[in-house]
């Protein structure tokens, strides 16, 4: 085989390779979301995310409001976490690990709690649990009320626009497809608006 011919497989076996990583990126994108976490984003889909006015200041800084970073114009994820619960506490850390995929210019992370005291999440904190999110307490249980969260959890993790609309529902750290739903849908937010902008 001369050298010409050596080149033209060379390149064939790389297209070849090229399209097939394209091919199983493609897939991987389309995987759909299971069954029951669907049917729950489609029937929270549109629907509004209501706040109460009680949210007040970040427990670690007093000079953040809730309404100031409720209204600078770009997309949430809010989660709310049980200050009485461990696995709530673990869901803040696992934000904290996949932070990275989240371009914070593109969307605020947010952690609205409830529980017995503010006290709890300062020293989740203090031992060493880094949380760079603020988070924001729910003193008496109104943003679970108004949103009816006891009758939809899925709704205690979701991804709302600049309008408060929500656009996913359910704790992205359930499947691997879920995460995946929010990143992309987080990256195309952030994309129109620059169109736009």
């Amino acid at each position: 085989m001369d050298i010409s011919c050596k080149k033209i497989t060379f390149y064939l076996s790389l297209l070849l390779l090229v399209g097939t990583i394209a091919c199983n990126e493609k897939t991987a994108k389309e995987t759909p979301l299971p069954a029951e976490i669907q049917a729950a984003i489609d029937q929270a889909k549109g629907k509004n995310l209501v706040f109460p006015d009680s949210l007040g200041l970040d427990i670690r800084n007093n000079e953040l409001s809730f309404s100031e970073i409720r209204n600078n114009g770009k997309p949430k994820i809010i989660t709310q976490v049980n200050t009485d619960c461990s696995v709530c506490f673990a869901t803040m850390n696992a934000w904290e690990e996949e932070k990275e995929h989240f371009n914070r210019e593109e969307v605020d992370i947010i952690f609205i709690a409830e529980g017995g005291s503010p006290d709890i999440v300062t020293v989740f904190i203090d031992k060493g649990n880094t949380i760079s999110f603020p988070i924001f307490f729910d003193t008496q249980k109104d943003y679970i009320k108004l949103n009816q969260l006891d009758e939809f959890p899925e709704k205690k993790c979701v991804l709302i626009n600049e309008k408060d609309e929500i656009i996913l529902v359910g704790s992205p750290f359930e499947t691997q497809e879920l995460l995946g739903k929010y990143i992309q849908t987080v990256k195309a937010l952030g994309k129109n608006k620059n169109a736009n902008s």
